[in-house]
C-alpha cells in the first residue's frame, strides 16, 4: 500500500520570531553576551540528538563570538558538562535546563543547532524555523524535506571540525543569518502550519478512500 506522510506543524501564533526589545531582555537575564550571536540546542536523550558534537564544535570557535545555549535535559546531563569543561568550553554554553518558555528561548536566538542522529519528523525544527531561525541540522527524516541549504539553513555532519567551519561561515554573515531566519519563518507559513497540515491529512484520507472504492 502507498504510505502518505504528513510532517509535524508548529504553532505559529505561540512560535514567532520576538521583537528586539525581548529578544535582548532574554539574553540578558540568560548571561548571553551582548557582542555574541547565540546558537541554541533543544531537547533530551543528549547523545542522540548529537550534544557531544555540537559541544566539540564549539572548541574549534574560540575565537568565533557565539554562545552555544542547550535547552533541556537529560540523565547524563553531568557527561556533557564535563565534556565543556574538558574541552575549555565551559563558559560558552548554557545549560538552560527544561524550559517552560521554549517559544521564547528559541525566539531570542539566532540559529538552531541539531546534529542528531536518527528523528521521525522533527517538531522541534519546525518550531525553531517558525521562531525565525535557521536550522542547521544533519540530514535525517524530516530535514532533508525541510532544509535548503543557503537559504533557510545548512547540513552538518557528525563531525565536530565540519560542524565548527559550518557555524564559523554563517557566523561571519549576521545579515545572511537573519535573511534566511526570514525565509525559515516563510517556509513554516508556507507548509507547515496546523491547518495547512490537517488539509494534507483530509486529503490523503480522501484520496484513499476514492481509491478503495
Amino acid at each position: 500500500a502507498e504510505v502518505k506522510i504528513v510532517p509535524n506543524a508548529a504553532d505559529t501564533t505561540r512560535f514567532r520570531p520576538l521583537s528586539p526589545e525581548l529578544r535582548q531582555a532574554w539574553r540578558a537575564s540568560h548571561r548571553v553576551p551582548e557582542d555574541h550571536l547565540m546558537a541554541i540546542f533543544a531537547g533530551g536523550e543528549w547523545a542522540r540528538k548529537g550534544l557531544d558534537f555540537a559541544i566539540q564544535a564549539m572548541a574549534h570557535l574560540r575565537d568565533v563570538p557565539l554562545t552555544l545555549f542547550v535547552a533541556g535535559d537529560d540523565p547524563d546531563r553531568a557527561r556533557f558538562t564535563a565534556m565543556a569543561r574538558a574541552a575549555g568550553v565551559e563558559e560558552r554554553i548554557i545549560f538552560g535546563g527544561f524550559r517552560q518558555d521554549m517559544p521564547k528561548a528559541l525566539g531570542a536566538a539566532d540559529l538552531f543547532l541539531f546534529p542528531s542522529w536518527y528523528e521521525a519528523f522533527s517538531l522541534a525544527t519546525i518550531e525553531a524555523a517558525a521562531c525565525g531561525l535557521p536550522v542547521v541540522a544533519t540530514f535525517i527524516n524530516g530535514t532533508e524535506d525541510f532544509i535548503t541549504p543557503g537559504v533557510n539553513g545548512d547540513f552538518i555532519e557528525h563531525d565536530a571540525e565540519q560542524i565548527a567551519s559550518v557555524l564559523r561561515r554563517l557566523c561571519s554573515q549576521p545579515e545572511h543569518l537573519k535573511t534566511m531566519g526570514i525565509n525559515a519563518r516563510q517556509c513554516v507559513e508556507t507548509h507547515y502550519t496546523w491547518d495547512r497540515i490537517a488539509q494534507m491529512t483530509e486529503d490523503a484520507y480522501l484520496e484513499h478512500l476514492s481509491g478503495s472504492n
